[in-house]
Protein backbone atom coordinates (compact mmCIF):
# COMPACT_ATOMS: atom_id res chain seq x y z
CA UNK A 1 0.00 0.00 0.00
CA UNK A 2 1.36 3.40 -1.17
CA UNK A 3 0.80 4.58 1.98
CA UNK A 4 3.69 3.21 3.89
CA UNK A 5 5.61 5.45 1.97
CA UNK A 6 4.22 8.44 3.75
CA UNK A 7 4.49 6.90 6.91
CA UNK A 8 8.23 5.54 6.58
CA UNK A 9 9.05 9.49 5.25
CA UNK A 10 7.49 10.48 8.97
CA UNK A 11 9.19 8.15 11.09
CA UNK A 12 12.38 8.36 9.57
CA UNK A 13 11.39 12.57 9.39
CA UNK A 14 11.32 12.85 13.06
CA UNK A 15 13.47 12.19 15.87
CA UNK A 16 12.66 9.22 17.56
CA UNK A 17 9.57 8.72 19.86
CA UNK A 18 9.69 8.01 23.28
CA UNK A 19 7.93 4.93 24.84
CA UNK A 20 5.20 6.69 26.45
CA UNK A 21 4.32 9.01 23.82
CA UNK A 22 0.76 9.41 23.33
CA UNK A 23 1.10 9.96 19.51
CA UNK A 24 3.01 8.11 16.53
CA UNK A 25 4.06 9.45 13.61
CA UNK A 26 1.35 7.50 11.79
CA UNK A 27 -1.16 9.58 14.03
CA UNK A 28 -0.60 12.38 11.59
CA UNK A 29 -0.77 10.82 8.34
CA UNK A 30 -4.67 11.84 8.40
CA UNK A 31 -5.10 15.02 9.34
CA UNK A 32 -2.12 15.64 6.82
CA UNK A 33 -3.63 14.38 3.37
CA UNK A 34 -6.58 16.02 4.72
CA UNK A 35 -4.65 19.41 4.79
CA UNK A 36 -3.23 18.39 1.52
CA UNK A 37 -6.31 17.90 -0.07
CA UNK A 38 -8.64 20.23 1.13
CA UNK A 39 -5.65 23.34 0.43
CA UNK A 40 -6.05 24.50 4.07
CA UNK A 41 -4.36 24.15 7.58
CA UNK A 42 -3.28 21.20 9.60
CA UNK A 43 -4.84 23.42 12.22
CA UNK A 44 -8.56 22.98 10.22
CA UNK A 45 -8.43 19.37 10.25
CA UNK A 46 -7.90 18.25 13.34
CA UNK A 47 -6.77 18.11 17.02
CA UNK A 48 -2.75 17.42 16.56
CA UNK A 49 -1.43 20.02 14.54
CA UNK A 50 0.64 21.37 17.81
CA UNK A 51 2.44 18.35 19.01
CA UNK A 52 3.18 17.74 15.11
CA UNK A 53 4.96 21.55 14.75
CA UNK A 54 7.03 20.64 17.62
CA UNK A 55 7.87 17.38 16.02
CA UNK A 56 8.63 19.19 13.41
CA UNK A 57 10.89 21.57 15.34
CA UNK A 58 12.84 19.00 16.48
CA UNK A 59 14.34 18.02 13.23
CA UNK A 60 16.83 19.68 10.54
CA UNK A 61 16.20 20.05 7.47
CA UNK A 62 19.40 17.48 6.46
CA UNK A 63 16.99 14.83 8.48
CA UNK A 64 13.89 16.03 6.19
CA UNK A 65 16.07 15.71 2.87
CA UNK A 66 17.78 12.55 3.71
CA UNK A 67 13.91 11.09 4.46
CA UNK A 68 12.85 11.93 1.53
CA UNK A 69 15.93 11.01 -0.56
CA UNK A 70 15.48 7.77 1.38
CA UNK A 71 11.89 6.80 0.36
CA UNK A 72 12.14 8.11 -3.08
CA UNK A 73 15.48 6.06 -4.19
CA UNK A 74 14.25 2.65 -3.87
CA UNK A 75 11.05 3.70 -5.82
CA UNK A 76 12.86 5.23 -9.04
CA UNK A 77 14.89 1.90 -9.04
CA UNK A 78 12.06 -0.18 -9.87
CA UNK A 79 10.63 2.40 -12.73
CA UNK A 80 14.11 1.16 -14.39
CA UNK A 81 15.35 5.21 -15.24
CA UNK A 82 18.40 5.21 -17.14
CA UNK A 83 20.23 8.28 -18.13
CA UNK A 84 17.81 10.51 -17.45
CA UNK A 85 17.17 14.29 -18.50
CA UNK A 86 16.91 16.42 -15.17
CA UNK A 87 16.04 20.54 -14.52
CA UNK A 88 16.59 22.54 -11.63
CA UNK A 89 14.47 25.71 -11.09
CA UNK A 90 13.14 27.69 -8.03
CA UNK A 91 9.52 28.02 -6.72
CA UNK A 92 7.96 30.59 -4.26
CA UNK A 93 5.59 30.25 -1.49
CA UNK A 94 4.36 33.50 0.08
CA UNK A 95 4.75 35.15 3.71
CA UNK A 96 2.71 38.17 4.51
CA UNK A 97 4.17 38.90 7.56
CA UNK A 98 6.34 41.25 8.62
CA UNK A 99 9.30 39.28 10.34
CA UNK A 100 12.47 39.30 8.58
CA UNK A 101 14.98 36.25 8.09
CA UNK A 102 17.79 34.69 6.54
CA UNK A 103 15.26 32.76 4.66
CA UNK A 104 12.25 35.22 3.62
CA UNK A 105 13.18 36.71 0.03
CA UNK A 106 12.28 40.08 -0.08
CA UNK A 107 8.78 41.20 -2.25
CA UNK A 108 7.27 44.25 -3.20
CA UNK A 109 4.56 43.98 -0.61
CA UNK A 110 1.62 43.50 -3.17
CA UNK A 111 -1.57 41.72 -2.22
CA UNK A 112 0.08 41.64 1.57
CA UNK A 113 2.79 39.49 0.25
CA UNK A 114 5.79 41.32 2.10
CA UNK A 115 8.63 38.24 1.09
CA UNK A 116 8.52 34.31 -0.34
CA UNK A 117 10.16 31.18 1.20
CA UNK A 118 12.49 29.94 -1.70
CA UNK A 119 12.46 26.39 -2.76
CA UNK A 120 15.08 24.62 -5.03
CA UNK A 121 13.87 21.54 -6.46
CA UNK A 122 15.65 18.96 -9.04
CA UNK A 123 13.42 16.91 -11.07
CA UNK A 124 13.03 14.40 -14.08
CA UNK A 125 11.67 15.95 -17.15
CA UNK A 126 10.38 14.60 -20.65
CA UNK A 127 9.01 10.70 -19.82
CA UNK A 128 9.66 10.67 -16.06
CA UNK A 129 8.45 14.30 -14.39
CA UNK A 130 9.33 13.23 -10.98
CA UNK A 131 10.28 15.31 -8.13
CA UNK A 132 13.95 14.05 -6.94
CA UNK A 133 14.43 16.59 -4.33
CA UNK A 134 14.39 19.81 -3.11
CA UNK A 135 15.88 22.34 -0.34
CA UNK A 136 15.21 25.30 1.28
CA UNK A 137 17.06 28.87 -0.50
CA UNK A 138 18.45 31.26 1.98
CA UNK A 139 19.78 34.77 1.05
CA UNK A 140 23.06 34.87 -0.32
CA UNK A 141 23.36 30.85 -1.27
CA UNK A 142 25.71 29.78 -3.71
CA UNK A 143 24.12 28.68 -6.68
CA UNK A 144 27.17 26.74 -7.67
CA UNK A 145 27.11 24.96 -4.38
CA UNK A 146 23.24 23.89 -4.38
CA UNK A 147 23.94 22.69 -8.25
CA UNK A 148 27.04 20.72 -7.11
CA UNK A 149 24.62 18.68 -4.32
CA UNK A 150 21.88 18.42 -6.35
CA UNK A 151 24.29 17.08 -9.04
CA UNK A 152 25.83 14.70 -6.67
CA UNK A 153 22.73 13.12 -5.90
CA UNK A 154 21.41 12.89 -9.23
CA UNK A 155 24.59 10.69 -10.50
CA UNK A 156 24.14 8.66 -7.40
CA UNK A 157 20.67 7.68 -8.61
CA UNK A 158 21.27 7.06 -11.76
CA UNK A 159 24.98 6.68 -12.81
CA UNK A 160 24.83 8.54 -15.93
CA UNK A 161 22.69 12.23 -16.76
CA UNK A 162 22.01 12.69 -20.24
CA UNK A 163 21.97 16.36 -20.13
CA UNK A 164 20.74 19.28 -17.76
CA UNK A 165 18.68 21.87 -18.17
CA UNK A 166 18.57 25.31 -16.84
CA UNK A 167 17.19 28.18 -16.70
CA UNK A 168 18.40 31.91 -17.49
CA UNK A 169 19.28 32.48 -13.09
CA UNK A 170 21.90 29.49 -13.53
CA UNK A 171 23.36 30.98 -16.24
CA UNK A 172 26.89 31.95 -14.42
CA UNK A 173 30.55 31.05 -15.25
CA UNK A 174 30.67 29.62 -11.74
CA UNK A 175 27.67 26.82 -12.96
CA UNK A 176 29.22 26.07 -16.40
CA UNK A 177 32.82 25.49 -14.70
CA UNK A 178 31.12 23.22 -12.33
CA UNK A 179 29.11 21.06 -15.24
CA UNK A 180 32.36 20.91 -17.36
CA UNK A 181 34.50 19.53 -14.68
CA UNK A 182 31.55 16.76 -14.52
CA UNK A 183 31.92 15.97 -18.04
CA UNK A 184 28.05 16.91 -18.00
CA UNK A 185 25.92 18.24 -21.22
CA UNK A 186 24.27 21.27 -20.33
CA UNK A 187 21.41 23.67 -22.10
CA UNK A 188 21.02 26.65 -20.29
CA UNK A 189 19.12 29.37 -21.30
CA UNK A 190 21.67 32.45 -21.61
CA UNK A 191 20.03 36.25 -20.83
CA UNK A 192 19.64 38.88 -23.84
CA UNK A 193 22.55 41.11 -22.20
CA UNK A 194 24.69 43.08 -24.54
CA UNK A 195 27.21 40.08 -25.50
CA UNK A 196 24.05 37.74 -26.20
CA UNK A 197 22.48 40.45 -27.93
CA UNK A 198 25.60 41.02 -30.43
CA UNK A 199 25.34 37.10 -31.09
CA UNK A 200 21.85 37.51 -32.11
CA UNK A 201 22.37 40.49 -34.41
CA UNK A 202 25.15 38.50 -36.02
CA UNK A 203 22.77 35.52 -37.03
CA UNK A 204 20.51 35.79 -39.95
CA UNK A 205 17.00 36.17 -39.77
CA UNK A 206 14.82 32.78 -39.14
CA UNK A 207 17.96 30.84 -39.01
CA UNK A 208 20.40 29.92 -36.41
CA UNK A 209 24.33 30.02 -35.51
CA UNK A 210 26.76 28.94 -32.88
CA UNK A 211 29.20 31.08 -31.19
CA UNK A 212 32.11 30.89 -29.19
CA UNK A 213 31.63 32.45 -26.14
CA UNK A 214 34.08 33.13 -23.10
CA UNK A 215 32.69 34.30 -19.46
CA UNK A 216 34.63 36.26 -17.31
CA UNK A 217 33.78 36.83 -13.46
CA UNK A 218 35.38 37.62 -10.28
CA UNK A 219 35.88 35.12 -7.52
CA UNK A 220 37.73 34.58 -4.67
CA UNK A 221 39.94 37.32 -5.73
CA UNK A 222 40.55 36.14 -8.82
CA UNK A 223 39.71 37.10 -12.95
CA UNK A 224 38.29 33.89 -13.97
CA UNK A 225 37.18 32.69 -17.33
CA UNK A 226 35.63 30.32 -18.91
CA UNK A 227 34.27 29.11 -22.66
CA UNK A 228 31.44 27.55 -24.04
CA UNK A 229 29.12 27.77 -26.73
CA UNK A 230 26.30 30.13 -27.69
CA UNK A 231 23.65 28.63 -29.82
CA UNK A 232 21.40 31.56 -31.74
CA UNK A 233 17.85 30.48 -32.76
CA UNK A 234 16.34 33.54 -34.26
CA UNK A 235 12.26 34.20 -34.45
CA UNK A 236 11.20 31.19 -33.43
CA UNK A 237 7.34 31.03 -33.47
CA UNK A 238 5.43 29.91 -30.37
CA UNK A 239 1.95 28.74 -29.88
CA UNK A 240 1.20 32.03 -28.76
CA UNK A 241 1.98 33.94 -31.80
CA UNK A 242 5.06 35.55 -30.71
CA UNK A 243 8.28 35.31 -32.90
CA UNK A 244 11.03 35.10 -29.97
CA UNK A 245 15.00 34.91 -30.39
CA UNK A 246 15.86 31.89 -27.74
CA UNK A 247 19.87 31.93 -26.70
CA UNK A 248 21.34 29.13 -25.11
CA UNK A 249 24.79 28.59 -23.75
CA UNK A 250 25.59 24.54 -24.27
CA UNK A 251 28.43 22.35 -24.89
CA UNK A 252 26.06 19.83 -27.21
CA UNK A 253 25.59 19.39 -30.41
CA UNK A 254 22.57 19.06 -32.21
CA UNK A 255 21.88 18.90 -35.83
CA UNK A 256 19.20 21.70 -36.29
CA UNK A 257 18.66 24.89 -34.13
CA UNK A 258 14.81 24.27 -33.54
CA UNK A 259 16.18 20.65 -31.81
CA UNK A 260 17.90 23.30 -29.42
CA UNK A 261 14.51 25.04 -28.70
CA UNK A 262 12.66 21.51 -28.35
CA UNK A 263 14.87 20.34 -26.02
CA UNK A 264 14.85 23.30 -23.65
CA UNK A 265 11.14 23.12 -24.01
CA UNK A 266 11.23 20.16 -21.90
CA UNK A 267 12.51 22.22 -19.06
CA UNK A 268 9.03 23.70 -18.59
CA UNK A 269 7.46 20.00 -17.02
CA UNK A 270 8.78 21.41 -14.00
CA UNK A 271 6.73 24.40 -13.48
CA UNK A 272 4.03 22.13 -14.51
CA UNK A 273 5.29 20.17 -11.54
CA UNK A 274 5.04 22.86 -9.68
CA UNK A 275 1.07 23.78 -10.80
CA UNK A 276 0.32 20.24 -9.37
CA UNK A 277 1.89 20.19 -6.12
CA UNK A 278 0.24 23.92 -5.50
CA UNK A 279 -3.18 21.43 -5.59
CA UNK A 280 -2.03 19.62 -2.42
CA UNK A 281 -0.49 22.84 -0.66
CA UNK A 282 -0.75 22.92 2.70
CA UNK A 283 -1.12 26.12 4.45
CA UNK A 284 0.76 27.63 7.52
CA UNK A 285 1.25 30.75 8.96
CA UNK A 286 4.92 29.59 10.62
CA UNK A 287 7.68 31.73 10.27
CA UNK A 288 9.78 28.73 11.28
CA UNK A 289 11.59 27.45 7.54
CA UNK A 290 11.58 23.88 8.61
CA UNK A 291 7.79 23.54 9.03
CA UNK A 292 7.42 25.24 5.65
CA UNK A 293 9.83 22.80 4.11
CA UNK A 294 8.05 19.58 5.99
CA UNK A 295 5.02 20.76 3.93
CA UNK A 296 6.53 21.45 0.86
CA UNK A 297 8.35 17.92 0.68
CA UNK A 298 5.19 16.32 1.96
CA UNK A 299 3.39 18.19 -1.33
CA UNK A 300 6.08 16.50 -3.38
CA UNK A 301 5.77 13.10 -2.46
CA UNK A 302 1.87 13.23 -2.80
CA UNK A 303 2.60 14.19 -5.77
CA UNK A 304 5.51 11.70 -7.12
CA UNK A 305 3.55 8.80 -5.64
CA UNK A 306 0.67 9.68 -8.16
CA UNK A 307 2.79 9.85 -10.77
CA UNK A 308 4.91 6.90 -10.21
CA UNK A 309 1.49 4.40 -9.51
CA UNK A 310 -1.89 6.19 -10.81
CA UNK A 311 -1.25 8.97 -13.25
CA UNK A 312 -2.08 6.60 -15.84
CA UNK A 313 -5.39 5.72 -13.76
CA UNK A 314 -6.99 8.80 -12.70
CA UNK A 315 -6.45 12.62 -12.27
CA UNK A 316 -4.17 14.20 -9.86
CA UNK A 317 -7.63 15.76 -8.25
CA UNK A 318 -9.27 12.42 -7.71
CA UNK A 319 -5.80 10.60 -6.10
CA UNK A 320 -6.18 13.25 -3.95
CA UNK A 321 -9.78 13.15 -3.19
CA UNK A 322 -9.55 9.46 -2.60
CA UNK A 323 -6.38 9.31 -0.57
CA UNK A 324 -7.88 11.62 1.93
CA UNK A 325 -11.47 9.82 1.87
CA UNK A 326 -9.56 6.45 2.49
CA UNK A 327 -7.61 7.74 5.47
CA UNK A 328 -11.21 9.13 7.02
CA UNK A 329 -12.75 5.98 6.30
CA UNK A 330 -10.08 4.25 7.96
CA UNK A 331 -10.13 6.07 11.20
CA UNK A 332 -13.05 4.46 11.70
CA UNK A 333 -12.39 1.29 10.11
CA UNK A 334 -14.31 1.07 7.52
CA UNK A 335 -12.94 -0.39 4.50
CA UNK A 336 -12.55 1.84 1.87
CA UNK A 337 -13.74 0.82 -1.82
CA UNK A 338 -10.96 2.80 -4.16
CA UNK A 339 -7.89 2.54 -1.94
CA UNK A 340 -5.26 4.66 -3.42
CA UNK A 341 -2.59 4.90 -0.39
Amino acid sequence: MNKVYIINFLHKAFAPFSRNSTLLPDDYLQPLVEAARSHCYVENTGNKADSLHRRIAQSYEEDLLVAYQQILSPLLKKQRITIPTIAIDFTDEDFYGMTAGPYLHPWTGEDGVEAHYKFAVLSLVKKHKIPLMAVPVHLGMDKAELFSMFLSFAKKLFGRIRCILLDAGFYSGEVIRLLQEEQCKYLIRAPHKEPIERCIAATPKHGWKRFDHTIVWNGNRTMNRIGTSIVIIRDVRFKNGKNVNCSYATNMMLEEGMDYVHLYCRRWQIETNFRMEDQVHIKSKSVLVIIRYFYFLISMLLHALWLMFWSKKMAFDAFKIHAANQLQAELYGVAYVRPVL
